[in-house]
């Protein structure tokens, strides 16, 4: 059992709901609920799901729980909850299977191979041409039969909500929705061998057509759902950071390439290993705070809707730290890359897992064909060409040698897919939050649905100037907003968002007059009223910095490469002479606006001064100009034209304030 939370948070029971419950007495002109009653939705995928978890020990039961414990004379229940692991967000809508009325065809080809694909692999769920025709118009009901501890992209999140009943939708109090990570491709991200050097062009507008677009396509779908809810949405993670074990790592990889079977097989070919493993632990990083930008940046312009926010709409993010990542010194995720997987949930996702008996018990060689038609149930295009291939090898056929060459591929491709298919839900779990991730993320969602309702009093009364200053002697939400350059013209209750700073950004220009390629390191310090603990240190870090008690200080420019007779290895320009680099920060449920004092640049010290001569990089930082935003708001613009900035300075950025007596930091320590 995890511990206790910390104060003030409250403690919550063990719940004991295992799914959803109906609503008592529900008929179709069910009225709202009534005040002793507390219902709850769930619309999302495989974090929502609870994958490798216990039903009893997923997130929603856990924030069920909480809820229940904080108002034990409420009846808090779970009502509706479709979550599917491998959900994806995106639900293309043919023909409206209510109505029979056609809406958006021209976006059906987009997505239609999903649809079809689905009925090829699981052809026992579509009794007749029928149901397969209602489902390839938009209905995507048949894919509920699928257990959703299978990885699947149906049904998707936005027919998840479209599918609620209305009556029932009206009765929600809190919606909680995820969704977003299998839209976007994560394996591809992380993967080292992907768009080398371009990584950030070429994914930056595919995770913002995710996290903004699509995110927000979500939560306007849940409000016009359930319009009396206060609407939660949880951010992400990174699946690795730099405190993930490097001999860990490195046996997945070599698992992974080793084998010619096995799902993450993409990663095929690489350069070097060590090298391999740091980038592929960079770009999840950068994704985690890239995907939280976005998204964060969506839940602040819904929240200037008055109709839209209405509630109230609650960002929840993971707060998982570099040390809770898969492999790291307390991870926070499932990291069983092999079967058997060390998960609870594993026995019953096996059990529904179609044709897992077959491929446990059979060899799936074509030399076999015969035998795995007679058990297989699918998928129609691997039976189709089994068929093919034995037709073709029937000396009676005279069939054209190439074509029985054609013929043999497509079969062995096809088994290869769908063994593939087969292993991946074997190993699902991997990635995903174990039981202690579950409870952080609800413990967050239940500490941050409090502070909401006590923020939405202090707004309320801070509006009829009934009560002291909601902050004390710092003043009221108003003046804290405007003093950081977050107050806007719309409401109060919408601008109170930013109390919570989830996400900071950094857009700097670096002059053509600066090093060609940057050295040093730097890192953005947020100085704050209170005492921030020592940070961990984690693997080879070279930056060299103090550690001040009243800061916390995050990574820009990531971690370079460095082997044995290797030159200095950047993966990307960061800070590099002419640049335009946005740097995006989780700040892991760190900070809140009104305990920010200032802000800086720490820029570490020389990473290899006993180089001579030193030709691979430079120690000269010119930057142009910056902009800071704060939960994707531009909020501060500093102009540095003509400045020149050196290992171990110091760069104040103004924001909210200077930043008073700098800490020194030290010189660069050998390694």
């Amino acid at each position: 059992m995890p511990p206790p939370p910390r104060e003030p948070r409250h403690a919550a029971t063990r719940p004991g709901v295992s799914g959803p419950q109906p609503l008592p007495g529900r008929g179709d002109n069910v009225g709202l609920a009534p005040r002793d009653k507390v219902y709850l939705a769930a619309f999302g995928d495989s974090v929502m799901w609870g994958q490798g978890l216990k039903r009893e020990d997923r997130f929603t039961a856990r924030f069920t729980a909480m809820l229940q414990s904080r108002h034990p004379d409420v009846d808090c229940r779970l009502v509706y909850d479709k979550s599917r692991s491998g959900a994806k967000i995106i639900y293309v809508r043919v023909r409206d299977h209510r109505t029979g009325e056609h809406a958006r065809p021209t976006d059906a080809p987009k997505h239609r191979q999903d649809h079809e694909d689905f009925v090829d692999r699981y052809p026992t769920l579509f009794p007749d041409q029928k149901s397969i025709d209602a489902f390839l118009e938009g209905d995507e009901s048949a894919a509920s039969n699928l257990y959703g501890e299978i990885p699947s992209t149906f049904p998707t999140i936005l027919f998840q909500v479209d599918n609620l009943d209305d009556n029932v939708g009206e009765q929600i109090d809190v919606a909680l929705a995820t969704g977003g990570a299998n839209d976007v491709d994560l394996e591809d991200i992380i993967n080292p061998e992907d768009h080398r050097r371009e990584f950030v062009e070429y994914y930056d507008p595919r995770i913002r057509d995710t996290a903004h677009d699509s995110v927000t396509k979500v939560i306007k779908a849940v409000r016009a759902k359930c319009p009396r809810a206060t609407i939660l949405y949880f951010g992400l993670y990174a699946p690795g950071s730099y405190a993930s074990n490097r001999d860990a790592m490195a046996a997945f990889f070599r698992h992974e390439t080793e084998s010619i079977e096995w799902y993450f097989n993409e990663f095929t070919r690489f350069h070097s290993l060590p090298a391999s493993i740091t980038e592929s632990l960079t770009r999840a990083w950068w994704f985690r705070g890239r995907f939280q930008y976005w998204s964060r940046q969506a839940l602040v312009e819904l929240a200037r809707d008055d109709a839209v926010r209405g509630p109230g709409l609650i960002y929840v993010p993971s707060t998982f730290k570099e040390e809770n990542a898969a492999f790291a010194s307390d991870p926070l995720l499932w990291d069983d890359y092999d079967d058997p997987t060390t998960d609870p949930a594993r026995e019953a996702r096996l059990a529904h897992l179609p044709r897992y008996n077959e491929y446990r018990t059979m060899p799936w060689v074509l030399s076999r064909a015969g035998q795995l038609l007679d058990h297989l149930d699918g998928p129609t295009s691997l039976l189709d060409a089994l068929r093919a291939y034995l037709d073709a090898e029937n000396p009676r056929n005279r069939i054209d040698p190439e074509e029985v060459q054609r013929r043999e591929q497509r079969a062995q491709d096809a088994l290869k897919t769908e063994i593939r298919r087969i292993q991946h839900a074997m190993i699902a779990s991997m990635g995903h939050p174990n039981g202690k991730g579950a409870y952080r993320y609800a413990e967050e969602a239940f500490n941050r649905y409090l502070a909401h309702e006590d923020t939405m009093r202090k707004v309320a009364q801070e509006g009829r100037q009934l009560a002291p200053p909601a902050l004390g002697d710092s003043g009221t939400y108003d003046s804290l907003l405007k003093r950081t350059g977050l107050r806007t013209q719309h409401a109060l209750a919408a601008d109170v968002t930013h109390l919570d700073v989830d996400s900071i950004a950094l857009v700097v220009k670096t002059s053509q007059e600066s090093s060609k390629v940057l050295g040093e390191s730097v890192h953005l310090r947020v100085t704050t009223k209170s005492v921030v603990p020592a940070p961990i240190q984690h693997g080879d870090v070279r930056d060299h910095r103090t550690h001040d008690p009243h800061s916390r200080d995050y990574l820009l420019t990531f971690h370079a490469f460095y082997e044995d007779n290797a030159p200095f290895k950047k993966f990307y320009p960061w800070l590099d002479a002419g640049a335009v680099n946005r740097f995006t920060i989780d700040t892991m449920g760190e900070l809140r606006l009104d305990d920010i004092v200032g802000t800086s640049l720490i820029l570490g010290g020389d990473p290899h001064p006993d180089w001579p001569p030193r030709n691979i990089y430079g120690l000269d930082w010119k930057p142009e100009h910056i902009d800071l935003e704060i939960n994707g708001i531009n909020v501060h613009h500093v102009n540095f034209a003509g400045q020149r900035f050196r290992p171990r300075d110091q760069v104040d950025l103004g924001w909210p304030a200077p930043v008073e007596s700098p800490p020194t930091v030290v010189p660069p320590a050998p390694h």
